[in-house]
């Protein structure tokens, strides 16, 4: 999941918080992975961990995580 959400953030280089969330949501990819692995957590959550972990890593810059 992390590094498609990177990936991502290459394509897209800058990105607001709306379309982020849309694109999380409309990638089913995310869910299915949640559900299996993840299922007490909210995509949410989960994705919002897995973007500190990039701003963490310095492989992301946000102004709304760190």
């Amino acid at each position: 999941m992390k590094v498609l959400m990177k990936f991502k953030l290459l394509e897209l280089q800058v990105v607001s918080r709306g379309e982020w969330a849309g694109w999380l949501l409309g990638t089913p990819y995310f869910e299915r992975i949640r559900a299996r692995f993840f299922a007490d957590e909210s995509l949410d959550a989960l994705t919002n961990d897995l973007l500190s972990e990039l701003v963490a890593a310095g492989a992301a810059q946000s102004d709304a995580f760190g």
